[in-house]
């Protein structure tokens, strides 16, 4: 075998240990959803570990996510994270998503860009709520900024 192919498998053997791991850490974090949700915001709101903190939270029970929505939400008009977000958000029941997230969506939106309304509406759509997208539109139909304006009939309301 060829020294890269034996770097590769190398790589390989420490992701799958990683990955074998999950059930430990995973089991651990998922006895006190309330804690880990604690942790969890923490690690968010730094720029360097939030990546990492997002996949962690991408495996764990539902309701620690629950208890970092705001901050999660949050996170959905970031480019480098909105997919990510989104994955999370929508392995959540539907029930708690339509009563949850809206609000939450609603206070980003006060102090949002074009860029930022485009994610939430993008985020709204994806996870299915319509009525919620539908006042974003409104929302974003009198904004002052034109790029703004431009969301709603994107979004399927015209200027």
């Amino acid at each position: 075998m060829s020294r890269g192919v034996l770097a590769a498998s190398s790589v390989l053997d420490r992701a799958v240990a990683a990955v074998r791991g999950w059930a430990d850490w995973s089991t651990e974090l998922n006895r006190d959803p309330a804690a880990a949700a604690g942790i969890l915001r923490h690690g968010l709101a730094n720029p360097i570990r939030r990546r990492a903190c997002l996949l962690v939270l991408s495996v764990l029970d539902p309701e620690v996510t629950l208890g970092a929505l705001d901050q999660v939400v949050g996170l959905a008009a970031g480019d480098r994270d909105a997919v990510l977000v989104r994955q999370i958000l929508g392995r959540l029941p539907y029930r708690e998503v339509r009563a949850r997230v809206p609000p939450v969506v609603d206070v980003e939106l006060d102090d949002a860009d074009d860029h930022d309304f485009r994610r939430f509406a993008e985020l709204l759509e994806y996870l299915g709520l319509g009525e919620a997208l539908d006042a974003l539109c409104v929302r974003a139909e009198g904004h002052p900024d034109e790029g703004v304006r431009e969301v709603a009939a994107e979004f399927g309301r015209s200027p």
